[in-house]
């Protein structure tokens, strides 16, 4: 009862806590900024080695262009050939078509110049295939036409004549033609960039409509389950409190009839025995409103905290309780008491609750005839109370389900009883558990709390 109470306090103050929502929006915003953040650096890697593709691309074709035009006869021959440079300026007039980055051709001999060919514009693309030969150098230059300069990237290949001369063709490509051939690519990136942020962004905007709706209702959800628990609580709150009321008013009604029947004696009611029921009644409804102050503090369970007091004692205490109750049921109830003290530590109150609802349940489980047998005693550190019954037993797998709330096969059973027979154990420090009777039929349930050494 304590532990249900506490988880009550428990949840009834209230916890400053971080909307679920929320946080599952920022979080989703996280992995998205983080997915976009990986994203850009992915393009710009692939920007970055477009562009050296293309740089590449285009020392790859200068490289091409110098040892194809020195592969013609008007540069090889020593001295140039009239006749050969119709072929040699047909090859630029197509390289001038093809190559829009070619910006000149010469051919020097010892620093003099023996061919210019100036072809500015152009489009297309050049040759495909990049075969070398020769020795080929590149170099950069910066072209002057009037007040504008112009930087080109030159590749010259060197060819030494019979006579000694050195013979040099020079191939001059527009610096610019480097960024032209990586702008499609680069664009192409930059497009699929955007595509794929605006799929991803619309993917995560859906991500987080869906997860904000999954979380709003499972907040709703939360909320009905919460109050369905509240009203369990209730129920069980009020169902505990019927079941711990009903046996000592069991009790009490039965010594009212028996008090009835007394004074309904022919022969006159004896003194003695009115004097001794009255007193059993009173001292029911001292227990009654021991039960009720209980509650009380339970509720309130900051109020105090444990005390001593004598085990055999509360154990004689629950067995006159019972013992009329036991006698209806045409059940033997014995005693078996620790011949010296057993000073114990924990509520008396509730441990005598926990001791009351363990001999019911053994009262509601005994065949008529049986005995059930109370026995105190010192084990260790710890004082126990052993109740055994000769009834049906309890298998072994639901030894442990016995002990949770609302968990009963008895017919009309409300399986608060055991429950609350833990649960008021446990405040006092024990422990409390079903074992199997040893050499026959029936159960024994164990109760174990600490002494207090005199």
């Amino acid at each position: 009862m304590a532990e249900a109470f506490s988880n009550l306090n428990a949840c009834a103050r209230p916890r400053r806590h971080w909307p679920l929502s929320l946080v599952a929006s920022i979080l989703i915003v996280l992995v998205a900024s983080g997915a976009i953040f990986c994203l850009r650096v992915l393009a710009a890697f692939y920007e970055k080695a477009s562009r050296a593709a293309a740089a590449q691309s285009v020392v790859d074709q200068g490289a091409y262009i110098s040892q194809w035009l020195a592969r013609f006869p008007f540069f090889r021959d020593s001295p140039l050939a009239a006749d050969k440079a119709e072929d040699f300026n047909r090859a630029v007039e197509w390289l001038k078509k093809s190559e829009s980055g070619l910006q000149y051709v010469t051919i020097s001999e010892d620093g003099v110049m023996l061919y210019r060919k100036q072809v500015p514009g152009g489009n297309g693309a050049g040759p495909d295939d990049a075969a070398r030969t020769g020795k080929m150098t590149m170099g950069r230059k910066q072209l002057v036409n009037g007040t504008s300069s112009v930087p080109v990237i030159t590749f010259s290949t060197v060819q030494v004549g019979p006579e000694g001369r050195q013979r040099t063709l020079e191939v001059a490509l527009n610096k610019d033609a480097i960024e032209r051939r990586s702008a499609v690519s680069v664009e192409a990136l930059n497009r699929m960039y955007y595509i794929s942020l605006s799929t991803l962004a619309i993917a995560f905007l859906a991500c987080l409509a869906a997860v904000v709706g999954f979380v709003h209702r499972e907040m709703v959800w939360q909320k009905r389950r919460r109050l369905d628990e509240h009203l369990a609580f209730a129920g069980a709150m009020a169902g505990s409190v019927i079941h711990d009321f009903r046996n000592p008013l069991s009790a009490m009604r039965l010594d009212a009839q028996l008090l009835k029947n007394e004074v309904a004696r022919p022969d006159g009611a004896r003194p003695e025995r009115l004097a001794g029921l009255s007193q059993r009644i009173v001292g029911t409804i001292d227990r009654v409103d021991g039960l009720l102050a209980e509650f009380l503090t339970t509720a309130r369970p900051e109020g105090g905290g444990s005390e001593k007091f004598e085990l055999n004692a509360a154990a004689g205490d629950c067995i006159e309780l019972l013992k009329t109750r036991f006698e209806k049921a045409g059940l033997r109830l014995a005693a078996e008491l620790y011949p010296g003290p057993l000073a114990a530590s924990g509520f008396p109150a509730q441990f005598k609750r926990a001791l009351l609802n363990v001999m019911a349940n053994a009262e509601q489980f005994s065949p008529p005839g049986g005995t059930v047998t109370i026995r105190t005693g010192l084990e260790g550190k710890s004082a126990f109370v052993r109740v055994t019954d000769e009834g049906p037993g309890v298998p072994t797998a639901e030894r442990r389900k016995i002990f949770d709330l609302f968990y009963s096969k008895r017919p009309g059973g409300t399986g608060l009883g055991l429950s609350l027979a833990r649960t008021a154990i446990k405040n006092c420090g024990g422990t409390i558990e079903c074992q199997d009777r040893p050499g026959g039929k029936g159960t024994v349930f164990v109760i174990k709390i600490p002494t207090v050494l005199e």
